[in-house]
């Protein structure tokens, strides 16, 4: 993409302004994501050390997938839908004020 903005000789502050309001908001949802699921793996290590402090052998970090969706990763994930929904949004409201 940023070869075509060069290519059709797109204004810069066009090209920084499209770009600002084309990554800043999928930049917080996938921060979130990343935020969400690392406070799942942190509870995983944590139960892992507690086992192994406690002097048990069978300590195993166990992966559950029903863990993974926590309300700080569904409220990413919420986030990444509504943005790849903003396009879709545009398109018809701009066909409706042109008709």
């Amino acid at each position: 993409m940023n070869l075509a903005a060069a290519l059709v000789a797109m204004p810069l502050s066009t090209f920084i302004a499209a770009t600002a309001i084309g990554i800043i908001p999928a930049t917080f949802a996938f921060s979130l994501a990343g935020a969400g699921l690392d406070s799942v793996i942190a509870a995983q290590a944590a139960s892992f050390q507690a086992c192994v402090a406690a002097g048990r052998t069978d300590c195993r970090i166990h992966f559950d997938p029903t863990q993974v969706l926590t309300p700080q990763l569904v409220a990413a994930l919420v986030a990444l839908g509504i943005v790849a929904l903003v396009p879709v949004v545009v398109k018809r409201w701009r066909a409706r004020r042109q008709a």
